[in-house]
């Protein structure tokens, strides 16, 4: 079986969970015997193109015709049986699906985010939940509120690409969702519900745990809806080391609030930005994780790498988190200030109670024998259609 991954990569400087599934993915399959061909473009084309430059780029979304015309030339050489979509905007066009179809092969995405309806991709601004977008045929909030790159130009150009290639982008022949909101989401957006399954995302196997280390690790992208503040202020309501050692690993807008709060507290280490290499190390330091998202959080690759690690995770109940973490695999808290404190003083001590089931969950769900085998047996399936 001959497998085409298609993705645009999102940019160096800002830690992306989704290109590192994507890799995940790619090595996954090559693993199980699938041929692989990638094709991969990089947001930092952009930004190495300057402000003028990105605008330009970004507007080949709307027609995106050097990606198209690779893409052409790769489905006629290789012939792939599936296209496997991931990330397309802003420089690959949603036309590739009609593309790949014309070229015989079956269309399967795997959607990370909202963007079909959401130019962020969040359904988050300002600080809270925003729906403002849902519903409209053309992303005019999403302009107003330059919800793209904080640029009204060039979240217009995001928009007017979304909206310009809506049918293609319910043409997939499967879904996958990674998370059960996620699903209803994308059945909302228009997709046949019979399209689309949930597949979560996997990780390698690191075998069986170590013995459980001490205090907490949150480890994510630094930006607003990821909730560092909220576990600052959670953390802040803790007398010193009551909870262990808090070490924090990540980059992003709002790194003014690791550094303060490590600055301030005995007990809380910030290590900066680490390659995805040093992860199971970090895992294997500490007992548990924490996930403070304040929006309808997908898949986050932290908490399928925690759980492979029998770590753990205490998270807020949002969106997809309650679905990867089940009923052993964690504790669940309101996001506020309050409950996440309490949810830290459960976790700090009752980690060791729930080091088994969170291991258990990712074999159960998440394990690469579990969601490869589901994802090619979804190949197989579309190819006998």
């Amino acid at each position: 079986m001959k497998v085409l991954v298609v993705h645009n990569e999102y940019r160096a400087a800002l830690p992306s969970g989704e290109n590192l599934v994507v890799r995940r993915q790619i090595d996954g399959l090559r693993a199980v015997g699938v041929d692989v061909i990638p094709y991969l473009r990089s947001s930092d084309e952009l930004t190495r193109a300057g402000r003028g430059g990105r605008l330009r780029a970004a507007a080949s979304a709307v027609g995106a015709s050097d990606a198209i015309g690779d893409l052409r030339r790769v489905l006629k050489r290789e012939r792939p049986d599936v296209v496997h979509l991931h990330n397309l905007f802003p420089l690959i066009s949603a036309r590739v699906v009609d593309l790949a179809h014309h070229h015989g092969a079956k269309v399967v995405q795997t959607v990370h985010n909202f963007r079909h309806v959401c130019i962020a991709g969040t359904y988050f601004r300002d600080g809270q939940e925003c729906f403002d977008c849902r519903g409209h045929a053309f992303g005019r909030p999403g302009v107003q509120h330059a919800c793209y790159r904080g640029s009204t130009a060039e979240s217009l150009v995001m928009a007017t690409a979304i909206a310009a290639y809506r049918r293609q982008l319910r043409r997939p022949d499967a879904v996958i969702a990674l998370a059960p909101h996620l699903r209803e989401h994308c059945i909302d957006y228009g997709f046949p519900a019979e399209r689309v399954e949930v597949i979560p995302n996997t990780t390698a196997d690191p075998g069986e745990p170590t013995s459980l280390g001490s205090g907490l690790l949150f480890a994510a992208r630094f930006s607003a809806e990821k909730g560092l503040t909220l576990l600052a202020e959670a953390w802040a309501r803790l007398p010193p080391h009551a909870a262990g050692r808090l070490t924090i690993v990540g980059d992003g807008p709002e790194r003014p609030v690791a550094v303060a709060l490590a600055a301030s507290r005995p007990d809380v280490d910030y290590l900066g930005s680490v390659e995805p290499s040093a992860i199971p190390a970090l895992l294997q330091a500490t007992a548990a994780v924490v996930v403070p998202s304040r929006w309808q959080e997908v898949c986050p690759t932290i908490v399928v790498d925690a759980l492979a690690h029998g770590r753990p995770v205490l998270a807020t109940d949002r969106g997809g988190l309650p679905f990867l973490i089940g009923r052993d695999g964690g504790w669940l808290v309101s996001p506020s200030p309050g409950a996440l404190a309490d949810g830290i003083r459960r976790a700090a001590a009752g980690a060791p109670t729930k080091a088994v089931g969170a291991r258990q969950r990712f074999l159960d769900a998440m394990s690469p024998d579990v969601v490869l085998t589901r994802t090619t047996d979804l190949y197989r399936r579309l190819q006998a259609a």
